[in-house]
């Protein structure tokens, strides 16, 4: 997330853009509304749509470098979750990394954290009959037709796949086998911060604290034995990369094990 800083915007000096209210008129329709507090704090602009108890959809435009008189914006949309940012800021995982790159200023965090999030234009083209796009772009003379042509994209591409994780069941089990997702495509596709311990969470949240540390054990050995093949040759960055690990795993352990009580809602 870019921070909303002073001085002039990334989208070519307007604030919003003619093409962002374009955009947010025709998501207002698909049922999503504008996240005011996540604009008020970075230049992205996010409309989220209420999906089950531990999770919203969300739709989120980011500026790219545009050349003067345009704006060239990329779309992702995913799941986001308060749930798994009160755990983050009751737990304080980032102390487990003391070379963090997250500062004092950005935690506790304020804003949900994702669980899962997909670019539209992966969508496209990992479509049956690709289509080769990376971003959209406008004028403001072109913002409704810019606007008309994403929701096209929208509702051919993205809607569809969220479609496929109407619940955090569905999700879980795409968590569980994010890499496996069908790709005609080498490019990254689905992408999770953490794809078996949001897995794990939602499960306890669900209330399967069995189930939940399970996943977590499971995904530690997996995150243990992915450092082994990366610092294959590089012990102490082994060593350091599952000290961290394991010190993240342990808070998250002692959650799903009611050592540590959080009383986890769906809102902020």
């Amino acid at each position: 997330m870019t921070v909303k800083a002073k001085g002039r915007s990334p989208w070519d000096g307007h604030d919003p853009h003619p093409v962002v209210l374009a955009i947010q008129r025709r998501l207002e329709r698909r049922g999503f509304a504008l996240d005011h507090d996540w604009v008020e704090c970075s230049w992205y602009y996010r409309w989220v749509k209420k999906g089950f108890a531990e999770g919203d959809f969300f739709v989120e435009i980011a500026p790219n470098k545009s050349p003067k008189g345009s704006v060239d914006f990329s779309v992702d949309l995913g799941v986001s979750s308060w749930r798994y940012t009160q755990a983050e800021n009751v737990l304080k995982t980032w102390e487990c990394n003391p070379a963090s790159v997250i500062t004092p200023d950005l935690v506790p965090f304020r804003y949900p954290l994702d669980l899962l999030r997909i670019a539209l234009h992966w969508l496209m083209l990992n479509a049956d009959l690709p289509v080769r796009r990376l971003t959209w772009n406008a004028t403001i003379e072109s913002a409704e037709e810019c606007a008309e042509g994403l929701g096209d994209d929208l509702d051919k591409y993205g809607l569809p796949f969220l479609a496929q994780i109407l619940t955090s069941e569905k999700l879980i089990h795409l968590l569980q086998n994010i890499e496996s997702y069908p790709k005609r495509t080498t490019t990254p596709g689905p992408r999770s911060p953490e794809p078996s311990l949001c897995a794990a969470l939602l499960l306890y949240c669900r209330g399967d604290s069995d189930a939940a540390l399970r996943e977590l054990e499971t995904g530690f050995r997996q995150d243990v034995a992915r450092y082994k093949r990366t610092w294959a040759n590089d012990k102490e960055s082994c060593d350091d990369a599952i000290r961290i690990r394991q010190c993240k795993i342990d808070r998250y352990r002692d959650l799903f094990s009611g050592k540590v009580s959080i009383q986890l809602s769906s809102a902020n």
